[in-house]
């Protein structure tokens, strides 16, 4: 998916890569779900075997950057490796969790490794 899209259930593929942004009302699922942030994204769950989730890094997007925010927006992640940037989440739920700049979760659960970006807010994390 490039540029933007609104779907009013859920969304599901094997692969799922974005450039943009989007809405999804229900749960985005995915073997691997590839996101690059372009402007505010939402979906209500995510689920997947490897999700990435970063934020676009050139020069011209710092200044949209300040009008419009690249974030991800969505209740509960859960996969076995996930990579987020840019990400507000309740709940991220993995085996490997790497949580990079510019997120604010509220729980994260990991039976692997957990790395966090001093940048982020993580208000709670568990090794289960």
């Amino acid at each position: 998916m490039n540029g933007k899209a609104k779907i009013a259930g859920d969304c599901e593929a094997e692969v799922f890569r974005a450039e943009g942004a989007f809405m999804i009302d229900g749960l985005l699922n995915a073997e691997t779900i590839d996101i690059k942030l372009f402007g505010e994204s939402k979906a209500k769950e995510i689920g997947g075997r490897k999700i990435k989730v970063a934020q676009h890094r050139e020069s011209l997007f710092k200044l949209i950057k300040s009008l419009f925010p690249l974030k991800l927006e969505t209740e509960l992640i859960e996969g076995d490796d996930i990579e987020l940037e840019g990400t507000s989440a309740f709940v991220v739920r993995g085996k490997n969790v790497k949580i990079g700049k510019n997120c604010e979760i509220g729980l994260v659960e990991y039976s692997g490794e957990y790395e966090c970006s001093p940048d982020s807010e993580v208000k709670e994390s568990r090794l289960i």
